[in-house]
């Protein structure tokens, strides 16, 4: 409730990742994730970055995410 109307879109969407609350149910056959059966896990990197810093974004992906930008995959703050 603290978060009702407080002009961010997506927090909900980052309270659910970091605490599993509030509880969303999963759609399969509407879920657009490359992995229709889970929700994603983080944001892809902005096409604006991509364009005008590609070899930092590039190392990044490397080093975080083994060379694939995939939403599906943890972020370094998320594991355990």
């Amino acid at each position: 409730m603290a978060n009702f109307l407080q002009g961010s879109r997506y927090q909900s969407w980052f309270e659910n990742r970091r605490t599993g609350y509030p509880v969303f149910i999963l759609n399969t056959s509407t879920n657009l994730n490359s992995s229709s059966s889970n929700f994603p896990l983080r944001w892809l990197y902005p096409s604006n970055e991509l364009d005008y810093n590609a070899e930092n974004v590039t190392k990044a992906i490397k080093s975080q995410y083994g060379g694939s930008d995939d939403t599906n995959q943890v972020m370094w703050i998320l594991k355990n």
